[in-house]
């Protein structure tokens, strides 16, 4: 088993984002998972040198349900995994309203571990 700093959700999570990369925007773009200091984002291939670079993402906003997170983030590393690029995000900034947002989102994966065992 990975060896995790922060508790995140699992792969089912419920937030998706959005962000401009240069002048490309990626709209809908499913978050894999999810925790106080950043995600992981699952991308349709985009050119590698963009993301090696480990740029800020522009206009970076997360989406749970009908809400809206705008926040700052940044690409700290990537992964191939078939079509798609795995991006890891760190969270430069984020709002009160979006970390309670995200707490909950892992205090309730937490508990329905709890129960399933």
């Amino acid at each position: 088993m990975e060896k995790r700093n922060f508790i995140r959700t699992s792969l089912e999570c419920e937030f998706s984002a959005q962000f401009r990369l240069e002048r490309q925007t990626y709209s809908a773009v499913q978050v894999s998972n999810i925790s106080i200091h950043g995600c992981c984002l699952q991308l349709p291939r985009v050119p590698v040198q963009r993301l090696s670079e480990k740029p800020v993402l522009e206009n970076f906003i997360l989406f749970r349900d009908t809400r809206e997170y705008p926040l700052k983030g940044k690409i700290l590393w990537t992964a191939f995994e078939g079509n798609e690029i795995k991006a890891g995000v760190e969270f430069l900034e984020t709002s009160k309203d979006c970390l309670r947002v995200i707490r909950g989102a892992v205090a309730d994966e937490l508990l329905s571990w709890n129960i399933s065992s």
